[in-house]
């Protein structure tokens, strides 16, 4: 992955990145935690390290790929395929974005960098999102491009002591090669 357009670019991540993925996460804590179940506390730096070492050996095995989403050059949130399911030919998507970055487009144009890969350079047959029901911000990103909303799934994430459901986006290829 690179070049999305001129200001956005998805890359790997890489170990020189997990310092500034702390700083990202520490800066953005309280924001990200209200969907993210993995951040009772900021991630250490050795932790990021782990996280980052795991996903490049997932990426190499071809179950997963974490990217990160960088604007003009800067480190704003990440990207990720969570599962590449070989014998559904499904992907889900993850991703998060840094606050201040939010309403500029940027995750709508990443999703669709996503997308695009996945359909046409990994041969899957769907792409699927899982978003929390009551985050409207990536909810709204799954419906600009035209997700259609497959179900609800009812406390299907354990969210600090509070249960969320889910709502599952789903496009087919045939629906992205017609859309």
């Amino acid at each position: 992955m690179s070049a999305v357009h001129d200001q956005l670019q998805l890359q790997l991540l890489e170990p020189h990145d997990a310092e500034a993925l702390v700083t990202l996460i520490t800066a953005e804590h309280m924001h990200l935690k209200q969907w993210l179940g993995w951040l009772e506390e900021v991630p250490s730096l050795e932790q990021q390290r782990a996280f980052i070492a795991q996903s490049l050996q997932q990426f190499a095995s071809g179950e997963a790929l974490v990217t990160g989403i960088r604007y003009a050059g800067v480190l704003c949130g990440v990207i990720s395929v969570n599962r590449f399911d070989h014998q559904t030919k499904t992907a889900t998507l993850g991703y998060w974005l840094s606050e201040r970055y939010t309403g500029q487009g940027i995750m709508t144009d990443a999703v669709r960098a996503m997308m695009s890969l996945c359909f046409f350079e990994r041969a899957m047959q769907v792409v699927e999102i899982r978003v929390a029901q009551h985050n409207v911000k990536s909810r709204m990103v799954a419906k600009r491009l035209g997700f259609t909303e497959a179900e609800t799934v009812p406390a299907a994430e354990n969210l600090y002591g509070r249960f969320v459901d889910h709502v599952v986006y789903r496009m087919t290829r045939e629906a992205y090669n017609h859309g």
